[in-house]
This record gives C-alpha cells, sequence and structure tokens, in this order.
C-alpha cells in the first residue's frame, strides 16, 4: 500500500494493514529467536504468525477480494 493516497485511512484496510505489520513483527522476532539459538520461542512465533495469516487471509478471500470483484 502506498502513503500518500489517504487509502490507510479507510477502516478495513488499515486493519489489514496493521495485520500484515503484526506478522512482519512476529517474523522478525523469530529471526532473531533463531540468531538466538531459542528454537521453540522461534517455533511458537512461527505457529503464531500461520494463525494470524490464516486469519488474515480468510478476511481478504472472503471479504475484500469480494467486494473489489463486484466493484468490477
Amino acid at each position: 500500500m502506498c502513503h500518500y493516497c489517504g487509502c490507510r485511512e479507510i477502516p478495513l484496510i488499515k486493519e489489514f494493514i496493521a495485520e500484515h505489520e503484526a506478522v512482519t513483527d512476529l517474523a522478525g522476532d523469530a529471526v532473531r529467536a533463531l540468531g538466538a539459538g531459542e528454537r521453540d520461542r522461534a517455533r511458537t512465533l512461527v505457529a503464531e504468525m500461520a494463525a494470524r495469516l490464516h486469519t488474515h487471509w480468510a478476511g481478504e478471500e472472503q471479504g475484500l477480494f469480494m467486494v473489489m470483484g463486484e466493484a468490477r
């Protein structure tokens, strides 16, 4: 998403962006945990990422993308 058109202020888009950022943060934490030899922590973080992404993808597919498809 861009930073200049204002789309980030649309509530649904804002929520999806926040979810993207949360998963990116978890990924960084997982990489750092691996670097520190904390495999169990990394495994837990990756499992959390997977759960969040599953919910996120479902929301995009069943909500955002459906609405966008209808707008054609």
